[in-house]
């Protein structure tokens, strides 16, 4: 008897087909399942994919609301956003969700995906965020560089 835990998702897809909120192990690439680690499926058919400018302005220098609403939602939605450094003026950005306090904006290195680092140029970003359940997130630079623009590329509620 073949256990499903020992299949492949390819190899899985032909013997069943899983429906929203069924749990399922997670399995490593030796087909052992880990105990720990359920997942509850679920099917994503919200993504959305619009570069939409949300802003274009002067960045600001302290942790400042982004309301996204206008293209998300007022909800909660995961969102990939460009943003650029129009200037040629050395300067970092940073967003986060609405209400979090953690300081995500980086010094002279690092960054991830709630902090980037722009060079002295013309520079374009992405970044990942959450909005918290009325579409709004928090950002700020470390530079009040003019012309900067913030466009929604892609967006999952």
């Amino acid at each position: 008897m073949v256990k499903i835990s020992d299949q492949k998702i390819s190899a899985l897809t032909e013997k069943t087909s899983l429906a929203d909120d069924d749990l399922f192990a997670i399995v490593d690439s030796a087909a052992n399942p880990v105990a720990t680690k359920k997942v509850k499926w679920s099917t994503v058919n919200n993504l959305t994919v619009s570069e939409t400018e949300i802003f274009n302005g002067t960045a600001p220098t302290d942790w400042t609301d982004l309301d996204l609403s206008a293209v998300v939602g007022a909800n909660s939605a995961m969102v990939l956003l460009k943003i650029s450094n129009p200037t040629l003026q050395l300067g970092n950005t940073a967003v986060r969700k609405n209400g979090d306090t953690d300081d995500f904006l980086v010094g002279a290195a690092g960054g991830g995906c709630a902090a980037i680092i722009n060079s002295a140029a013309t520079y374009f970003n992405v970044v990942l965020v959450t909005t918290d359940t009325s579409g709004i997130i928090e950002w700020k630079a470390t530079a009040a560089r003019a012309g900067t623009t913030v466009d929604i590329m892609a967006y999952i509620k």
